[in-house]
């Protein structure tokens, strides 16, 4: 089967952050179960001049290469709805939506844009009922994982490198919770953007977790608390995870045997000491930690329930390419190679897929007015906080306001947000 990921090559799209986390896993994920994959980057604005060209370009990729599946992860609006319904009416792909922290971005975004795809993944079992209220029911559950190249037996406590250590960025109050662990006397090695540090290249993220004796996690950067990808993660790349609470941890982990929960920062603080002064302990609820992983949490076994419930929505399901070998008897030291990129434009601009977006493109037109209407924000702002921060500043601002009072629309070439800001998103 042949899979066209739609998504950054980036974290956020800004390669100063590094690599994202969805090209590191997602990718070679799909590759162990023996798919052909080609990566489209669908955040990095460098690439083109607006949302217009980006979405002209999507479909060049698919006319291109004719994939049998879309798996998007979008940011906002870069993928216009006029764009897939180009791809389900005049081509045989199917799409894929892949939501992200669907506990605040369900209302934002996920349920304004899922009825334009064939199937939708979330990761939060409670928001299930929200998509079938509003008349979403192609909406399977599924969740984070670890990646199997990343795949390395914990190291004893006696031979790790820190002592503790958090690897993510500082959002929200993160850097709250690291302050009160070292006015505890805990000192935390961190590392991700917004730290001292800044963010380090994904291939060294494993190593560093492997190479703690205990590495953190915060369930939460933004709305309710989350099942995060570093629960995963962590065990995964041998090391010993300690992290806050969250609704549904126990389906996965078994806490107090596979990994180490705590309820408060306080808690956190004191399972921190326990653990430093018993290392053996340590060393027993690592290992059963990536035995765990490595058995049940691994990307290929997400994706194979994915595209199994794809196949229902195929007319001829199209096996994989190689089967020879199952998932679970593939070497975990795959090497992962980056993936096919498709950057285009590859076909000329009178392609059969382009001109059924025609009207899209026509309306995606700035004006005067609404450049007006950008400047009544952003000028102000600019004294204040200098014009890179006041841009941002004010795309969020009609970012809110479009969601709220226009709904789907705002995920539509005619969005006021694509067409004021590109740059700034």
């Amino acid at each position: 089967m042949k899979i066209l990921c739609v998504f950054g090559r980036y974290d956020y799209g800004d390669p100063l952050r590094g690599e994202g986390y969805e090209f590191r896993n997602f990718l070679p994920g799909f590759e162990m179960l023996g798919h052909e994959v080609i990566h489209f980057d669908s955040w990095d604005r460098r690439a083109y001049r607006s949302f217009a060209e980006l979405n002209q370009a999507l479909l060049d990729c698919v006319e291109t290469h004719c994939p049998d599946v879309l798996f998007c992860v979008p940011l906002l609006y870069e993928i216009w709805l006029e764009t897939l319904t180009v791809i389900k009416k005049r081509t045989p792909v199917k799409t894929i939506l892949w939501c992200t922290d669907d506990s605040w971005k369900y209302r934002e975004v996920s349920r304004h844009i899922g009825h334009g795809f064939d199937q939708v993944v979330t990761t939060y079992p409670h928001i299930l009922s929200c998509y079938h209220r509003d008349g979403i029911f192609h909406v399977i559950l599924s969740q984070w994982a670890a990646d199997a190249a990343t795949l390395h037996a914990p190291l004893p406590a006696a031979q790790c490198r820190y002592p503790v250590v958090f690897v993510g960025a500082a959002h929200g109050d993160r850097k709250k919770k690291i302050r009160q662990l070292e006015k505890m006397g805990i000192p935390v090695q961190t590392f991700g953007y917004g730290w001292k540090s800044g963010p380090v290249p994904g291939n060294q993220i494993p190593q560093i977790i492997r190479s703690a004796q205990i590495a953190l996690n915060f369930s939460n950067s933004k709305g309710a608390d989350q099942l995060k990808a570093r629960t995963f993660e962590v065990p995964g790349a041998g090391g010993f995870l300690m992290t806050e609470a969250v609704d549904g941890i126990s389906a996965f982990y078994a806490p107090g045997r596979e990994i180490v929960v705590a309820d408060s920062i306080q808690e956190m603080g004191e399972k921190i000491y326990h653990y430093m002064k018993h290392p053996q302990e340590r060393d027993r609820i690592a290992e059963s930690g990536f035995e765990r992983t490595k058995k049940e949490h691994l990307y290929f076994h997400r994706f194979e329930k994915i595209l199994d419930g794809l196949s229902t929505l195929t007319a001829s399901p199209t096996a994989p390419c190689d089967d020879s070998l199952h998932p679970l008897d593939r070497p975990v030291s795959f090497c992962h190679k980056p993936a096919p990129s498709c950057d285009g434009p590859f076909i000329p601009s009178d392609s059969p897929l382009r001109q059924c977006l025609n009207d899209a493109v026509s309306a995606h037109q700035t004006g005067r007015g609404l450049v007006m209407l950008k400047n009544m924000v952003v000028t102000p702002a600019a004294l204040v906080v200098g014009e890179k921060r006041a841009k941002r500043f004010a795309r969020r601002i009609f970012h809110e306001i479009g969601w709220r009072f226009f709904g789907r629309k705002l995920f539509t070439a005619s969005g006021w947000p694509g067409r004021m800001f590109y740059h700034e998103s």
